[in-house]
């Protein structure tokens, strides 16, 4: 029978509480799954928060009330007929969730219990620190754009980006033998970025950053990832790029920020690389890295807070009332 479960609830733009929402048995190819801990996606979360996040010129793909959260770990409590590969008692991560009206689930992962299609749980290896996989689509946006273009050994790579993705980023180019330059702005990420995702670490509020480049890299950048979703960044990215060099869009352009000159790319030949949502298979080989080490993730969690004290979380976010970059809620 449906469950009563606490969840994480934008009620309207710019309103955040903990609300009560139906979870509904598992249908045919799904399973139930009761959530442990689920990662905050600070960016994408913040744009539906405000009703702003849609594709330009599109509609809103959710209505309000809405319960945010693509990402998430837990435990199966049950199937649904024609589920196969999985058992009850078994951990996984799970992306997408459904509810039963009024609320709507975009994606819904951020809730003590929710029902997701089979084929969008994976099995998590035994031992694994739940909190690892906790923010895995998010970590898999940050592989997909540091593995989607050519990488040599000592690839000059500028990720532009303090936060999750932008460090993800990082730490996949380095993974891959690039030397990584990495451009924020906020003191707390970029001490986490000297640590543990890249080689060099420049204040984008102290230098001119095209200076900055062009002079460790004469020749230009080989790639760029702009993991913010600012056109800016996108102008400067074309001044520091070389010939036939590598633009990846790691962040999320609202409307006003997605137009660029078209002109910059055809000048300098410049290939570009769009990074959005994910893949079984990308999933698969992200849990891999961080298994290897090669993708840090807990040691990004600045902030847990239990899941029925969300709203602390996302006010702290929006308010940037402390210094904060991965966000866990425990369930």
């Amino acid at each position: 029978m449906p469950i009563q479960a606490k969840a994480v609830v934008f009620p309207n733009p710019e309103e955040v509480i903990i609300g009560t929402v139906t979870v509904p048995d598992p249908g045919p190819g799904e399973v139930l799954v009761r959530t442990t801990h689920s990662l905050i996606s600070n960016g994408t979360e913040g744009w539906i928060w405000s009703g702003r996040f849609h594709s330009p010129g599109g509609d809103r793909p959710y209505e309000y009330p809405v319960v945010p959260g693509y990402q998430r770990v837990g435990v199966i409590e049950s199937l649904g007929e024609q589920v196969s590969g999985l058992s009850p008692g078994q951990r996984v991560f799970a992306t997408v969730g459904r509810l039963d009206p009024p609320h709507t689930a975009f994606s819904g992962s951020h809730a003590e219990w929710g029902i997701t299609p089979a084929d969008q749980c994976l099995p998590l290896p035994d031992g694994l620190d739940p909190i690892k996989a906790s923010g895995l689509v998010l970590t898999q946006v940050g592989y997909n754009g540091a593995f989607r273009p050519p990488v040599e050994k000592g690839s000059k790579v500028l990720v532009i980006g303090d936060g999750l993705v932008g460090q993800w980023a990082a730490q996949g180019f380095r993974a891959r033998g690039a030397e990584v330059v990495l451009l924020g702005r906020h003191h707390r990420r970029m001490e986490l970025a000297r640590a543990h995702s890249a080689d060099v670490v420049l204040d984008d509020g102290e230098i001119v950053a095209a200076h900055a480049i062009l002079d460790r890299w004469p020749d230009g950048a080989d790639i760029v990832d702009e993991a913010v979703g600012r056109i800016a960044n996108v102008e400067m990215a074309f001044q520091v790029l070389r010939h036939d060099g590598h633009l990846v869009f790691n962040g999320y352009h609202p409307e006003g920020e997605h137009l660029m000159s078209i002109q910059w790319m055809h000048d300098k030949e410049i290939t570009c690389w769009g990074m959005a949502g994910w893949t079984r298979q990308r999933l698969e080989a992200t849990l891999r890295l961080i298994q290897e080490g090669a993708f840090k993730v807990t040691e990004l969690v600045t902030h847990a807070f239990p899941g029925v004290e969300a709203d602390r979380a996302y006010r702290m976010i929006r308010d940037r009332s402390e210094p904060f970059l991965g966000v866990v809620l425990e369930w």
